[in-house]
């Protein structure tokens, strides 16, 4: 049995059964270029950490428009990750692989992916930027860049942003990585292979 090809903002289902003695489609890659590229997954979560790091610095010196930045970079990192531990896995093209390093859409919406289990197997749901993300994308765009208002009056970054917002995210993204660290810690595994085990 496997899922449909469906698209879910850009990112493709090509998740396949993995239980119930179901076979899940992955492609294998080398050992010598699985171990680079876990390496490299583990630089993204490092950078992710420490992205996150500074944004707690910058949320401290009341800097929230940068901290609101760095926090959302934070989080791009930490799903571009989740793609580079799925591309190590075998479930992504290398294509889809190379986009992480490039596309934020195709990041953030990566790191919306939920796992629903049914009687037949495992279902793989992408979220798809829906208003919450485009909220936090449009933050983000805020948080940055100088806009203008009626009449051309400055609107600038730091009248966009406050500290409860940032707080908000600095808290979802701490969140999202105790999640991640507690599953590969229990299941030895990296990616989405950490939820299926």
């Amino acid at each position: 049995m496997s899922l449909s090809k469906k698209k879910y903002g850009d990112c493709f289902v090509r998740f396949y059964v993995h239980l119930g003695g179901y076979l899940l489609k992955r492609t294998k890659m080398p050992y010598k270029d699985y171990a680079a590229v876990v390496n490299l997954y583990r630089a993204c979560q490092n950078n992710a950490i420490g992205l996150l790091e500074d944004s707690r610095i910058l949320l401290d010196k009341k800097r929230y428009s940068s901290a609101y930045f760095m926090a959302f970079t934070a989080k791009e990192e930490m799903h571009k990750g989740g793609i580079v531990a799925d591309y190590a896995n075998g479930y992504l093209t290398r294509n889809e692989f190379a986009k992480a390093f490039y596309d934020h859409n195709f990041k953030i919406s990566y790191g919306g992916f939920r796992f629903a289990l049914k009687d037949d197997g495992v279902v793989v749901k992408f979220n798809k930027l829906g208003q919450e993300m485009a909220h936090s994308l449009k933050h983000r765009t805020d948080s940055l860049y100088v806009s203008f208002g009626q009449n051309f009056v400055p609107q600038l970054p730091g009248e966009k942003i406050n500290r409860k917002l940032v707080a908000k995210l600095i808290e979802t993204i701490e969140d999202e990585f105790e999640e991640i660290i507690q599953n590969e810690y229990f299941t030895s595994r990296i990616g989405s292979d950490a939820y299926l085990k």
